[in-house]
């Protein structure tokens, strides 16, 4: 056989021993593995986060506006959940709510399609689907939503597919990930007779945030100068609302097969990390691939849920010592944990239990009026600009990979918001709801993620945090 030939170092071509080629096989794919692996997990699989309340995203908002907008999601939230409205999901739509309460305020960017369109999504650990406004429906104005980047228009896409109906990701995958079955409609881009594409519909809590439309396929890039994700099936949204917001859509980082979690797993293997970061914080990331530190606190996922990522919490801490609410109160309705809601939400007696200790810690500060919505319970800090060192600490127990808990301790500054626009001292509240009833799914909030980084080994049923504040 003929050797393959070599560079001697003088750009002289010398022939290689043809005893010597397995060897130089072995060497190269071995090369050509850790080459690749590598480009995985740290070019594809880690993307920014902007907390789209910060300064890094607004850099001309003054805080006090940006923080108007979180208590206004949050109380249009509560809403919502009480209502039982689905925001403006018209009826011919094959849609369902979403296990996502309310749109999150942490962004990444992605790269979609053969020329790699720019998409600006919303982190969603709630939901499923990933979707994003495509064109036509930007010649129709009460189809789309005015959107910051150019609407993606799949008909320019060399690589764009649409999924059909005859396939295991319509007949079996959209059910799982919306709840509802999916409908067929003429093919989009290639109008051929007899052929048809399948369709989606998903809604969220959130006043008229929803998208129904095509579900397709197509390249997608998380990161430059990394390679992508070949036909990733997504949602190619003809109708859609986002309530009053201006991202191209939502990245459904759930468990059902559709999300992009699974459609990844064979390079990242069904894990993900996020930092999320405050409004003054520049360091948020979302990292797939992430393996679970050994100093991780460690609590598996509820084994009873469907979607979602469910967690079970056995008591809540303040200043270490134990409300004793025992697990009875989270059980009746579970808790997720939730990177599209802002603040926690409660079981009744939960709540009660930890507004009665914040009120008992901090009885010597004057309390000040609440919202009369979600913030009632309020303190008057006017004098103590340095109230933070006095807020009581909250830990969460977690039941562990074990027979022993596992506790998580909060950072206090996530604990209390000041939500008075013009003299923000006034008027801090906790920053916890209570549930209507104590069979509404109690939340594990974003607000309260900012002072954690968090891991999800989906694979291995587990969920893990540190303990160290994303700035």
């Amino acid at each position: 056989m003929t050797a393959p030939l070599k560079a001697n170092g003088h750009g002289v071509m010398k022939f290689l021993p043809a005893s010597k080629l397995p060897f130089l096989l072995i060497t190269i794919l071995a090369m050509l593995s850790t080459f690749v692996s590598h480009g995985e997990a740290a070019g594809l699989g880690s993307l920014k986060v902007v907390n789209r309340m910060g300064r890094e995203a607004n850099p001309s908002a003054s805080p006090g506006t940006m923080m108007s907008e979180l208590v206004r999601q949050h109380n249009a939230r509560v809403r919502s959940r009480t209502s039982g409205s689905a925001g403006g999901v018209t009826a011919q739509l094959p849609a369902t709510m979403s296990t996502g309460v309310v749109v999150g305020n942490h962004v990444v960017q992605v790269k979609l399609g053969s020329r790699k369109t720019e998409l600006s999504l919303v982190l969603d650990t709630g939901s499923d689907v990933t979707w994003t406004q495509c064109q036509p429906c930007g010649q129709d104005s009460t189809n789309c939503y005015s959107q910051r980047e150019t609407i993606f228009d799949p008909s320019t896409s060399e690589s764009y597919q649409d999924v059909p109906c005859n396939s295991s990701s319509c007949t079996n995958d959209v059910f799982e990930a919306t709840g509802a079955g999916p409908q067929c409609l003429k093919s989009t881009k290639n109008p051929v007779a007899g052929k048809s594409t399948c369709t989606y519909g998903t809604a969220y809590a959130s006043p008229d945030t929803y998208s129904s439309g095509n579900l397709g396929m197509d390249n997608l890039t998380l990161t430059a100068g990394a390679g992508a994700i070949r036909g990733f099936i997504f949602g190619c949204g003809q109708v859609n609302g986002f309530s009053g917001r201006d991202e191209a859509g939502m990245m459904g980082l759930g468990r059902s097969r559709l999300s992009i979690v699974s459609q990844t797993a064979k390079t990242f293997g069904k894990r993900f990390s996020y930092c999320l970061p405050t409004e003054r914080g520049t360091g948020g990331h979302l990292t797939f691939g992430s393996p679970l530190p050994a100093a991780a606190k460690v609590t598996p996922f509820a084994v009873t849920a469907r979607n979602g990522y469910f967690i079970d919490v056995l008591d809540i801490s303040v200043n270490g010592q134990a409300l004793n609410i025992g697990p009875q109160v989270f059980n009746a309705s579970g808790t997720i944990i939730d990177s599209g809601a802002s603040f926690s939400m409660l079981p009744p007696a939960a709540f009660g239990a930890l507004n009665d200790s914040f009120v008992r810690h901090l009885s010597k500060y004057p309390r000040a009026k609440g919202d009369g919505k979600s913030f009632n319970t309020c303190f008057n800090f006017t004098g103590f600009p340095d109230y933070q060192s006095i807020i009581p600490k909250i830990s969460y127990t977690f039941a562990g990979p074990g027979k022993d808990p596992s506790v998580v301790h909060l950072n206090p500054s996530v604990a209390m918001v000041a939500i008075n626009l013009k003299d923000p001292l006034s008027q801090v509240c906790l920053a916890f709801g209570a549930n209507r009833q104590k069979t509404d799914v109690g939340v594990f909030g974003n607000w309260q993620q900012q002072s954690l980084e968090v891991f999800y080994d989906v694979a291995g049923g587990k969920l893990g945090f540190i303990e160290a504040k994303c700035t």
